[in-house]
């Protein structure tokens, strides 16, 4: 993961998925910072965050809708058990963000020899659907503090028209 990431000292981040949305993190912790090189590397990454200790990652990207949630949601999953030992689904739930229903997928594996905590959630807005994923390191005494401030960045996601 380290081959992308170029930390900038920015906190936060606005992004700009099109001319029409604008979506924007109300809430960006302090340990997490963008990581500007994402949207050039990643296809489709409308912005990344991360720690300095590469333990934290909060990644925003959009497509086109048109797939049904289903086939997105077993493409993903795919994507990650590619990717990931050991891959475990933990839960599945609807949930809101910024007054959109959405799917949220929390998962847990193995990269680099690493226990990982994720989510991944799903969010279908007008003709785009955004994916949010965020995972931290699930083997350190600080994985509930790390997956509370994925939670609490994802929850507090805007979309504004412009």
């Amino acid at each position: 993961m380290k081959s992308f990431i170029d930390a900038s000292d920015q906190k936060g981040a606005r992004m700009t998925p099109n001319r029409k949305i604008i979506a924007s993190l109300a809430f960006a912790a302090a340990c997490l910072t963008v990581i500007a090189t994402a949207p050039a590397v990643l296809p489709g990454a409308i912005t990344a965050m991360g720690t300095g200790d590469d333990s934290t990652y909060l990644l925003i990207g959009q497509e086109p809708a048109g797939k049904s949630l289903a086939v997105e949601t077993d493409t993903t999953e795919r994507r990650l058990r590619d990717v990931m030992a050991n891959f475990r689904e933990l839960d599945d739930k609807q949930i809101m963000v910024s007054g959109t229903a959405a799917t949220e997928h929390r998962f847990r594996g193995s990269v680099d020899q690493h226990d990982w905590s994720g989510v991944v959630v799903l969010v279908p807005r007008g003709e785009k659907l955004f994916t949010i994923f965020g995972m931290t390191r699930a083997d350190n005494d600080l994985v509930q503090i790390q997956e509370n401030v994925i939670a609490r960045a994802i929850s507090s996601l805007q979309f504004t028209e412009q």
